[in-house]
């Protein structure tokens, strides 16, 4: 049970009442990694501790914690834990999936928003009306709000290619977060499990993006995705190169020795976890720097989301139906 904190001004309702201190990232989402890895945490930035739990923050009082917790369970119970044991191809969904996916956008901006409005300060006021307008649909006084959500779901590449090292470690197992922002676009991010969250500020190119989209409503998800705009993966890679360079820059020898330890006494429950498994396939793969290719991939070629499926039976099956 979070703990209560003295009287502050919730981020959410705006009344003076104690806040909880919680996380950002829904509880089952840390409990899930947790059981599912080794059991505590280590972050990039000081990898030589281990952490039993992630940062947590008071933003919101009681009464708007329980508020985003019964969406929580939606997202629990029938994305979250369905997903990650049977991955199926589509699921049905309601409006409280859009409703989760912007209470965890809102979270993260709010939890630094004048940090993200100095670093992107050409999109200071499209995070601030973002921030202002997601709170009031959270509230429940706007019915609708005109930002789209797009949800993208990882897996693990099996191909042996990946475009980096690290790459199947942290697209099924990372936890992420930022505003991204280039000459003309901004864009939330949150990540994690297999679960990646964009939310553009912005204008964009909507064409780009293929099943990702997520409706304030009844609707189906559906596989296969695909994000056309090179930009994203470009993105994805260099966002694990930084945290590698930082994990393993940063990390002393008694904690690499401590680390190989573990995973020597260890193996056999790590090599049969999800853990286990994403680090099988990133250690027997090898780095292909034009995993996300530039140029236009031929209906006959091979998806280089490694699937060793023609691309017109795998990611390029929904631009042949739509040509």
């Amino acid at each position: 049970m979070a703990e209560i904190a003295f009287e502050e001004i919730c981020k959410l309702c705006g009344d003076k009442k104690p806040l909880r201190e919680s996380h950002i990232f829904p509880n089952f989402v840390i409990s899930w990694l947790r059981k599912t890895g080794s059991g505590y945490f280590r972050m990039p930035e000081n990898p030589n501790i281990k952490y039993q739990d992630l940062p947590k923050y008071r933003l919101l009082c009681e009464d708007c914690e329980q508020r985003f917790s019964l969406k929580e369970r939606y997202f629990s119970k029938n994305i979250f834990y369905p997903y990650l044991k049977n991955s199926p191809k589509k699921f049905k969904y309601s409006a409280s999936l859009y409703y989760f996916l912007i209470s965890i956008l809102w979270r993260i901006v709010v939890s630094k928003l004048d940090a993200y409005k100095r670093e992107h300060k050409n999109f200071s006021k499209e995070i601030d009306k973002a921030e202002d307008d997601w709170r009031f649909f959270l509230l429940g006084k706007k019915i609708s709000i005109n930002y789209d959500v797009h949800l993208f779901i990882t897996d693990f590449v099996t191909g042996f290619r990946i475009p980096v090292r690290g790459f199947n470690r942290y697209m099924a197992r990372g936890i992420d977060a930022d505003v991204l922002s280039n000459s003309s676009e901004c864009y939330v991010y949150v990540k994690f499990s297999r679960f990646c969250v964009f939310a553009p500020l912005t204008k964009y190119d909507e064409s780009k993006w293929i099943n990702t989209k997520i409706v304030n409503g009844d609707s189906i998800w559906s596989s296969p995705q695909e994000i056309r705009d090179r930009r994203i993966g470009n993105f994805f890679v260099e966002r694990i190169k930084l945290a590698f360079r930082k994990l393993h820059g940063n990390i002393s020898e008694k904690q690499r020795k401590s680390i190989s330890e573990y995973q020597k006494k260890h193996i056999e429950k790590i090599m049969n976890s999800e853990l286990g498994e994403a680090l099988f396939y990133d250690s027997f793969s090898s780095v292909d720097t034009g995993f996300f290719p530039e140029r236009n991939i031929g209906r006959n070629e091979l998806c280089p989301c490694g699937s060793n499926l023609k691309y017109k039976k795998c990611h390029g099956r929904k631009h042949t139906a739509e040509n």
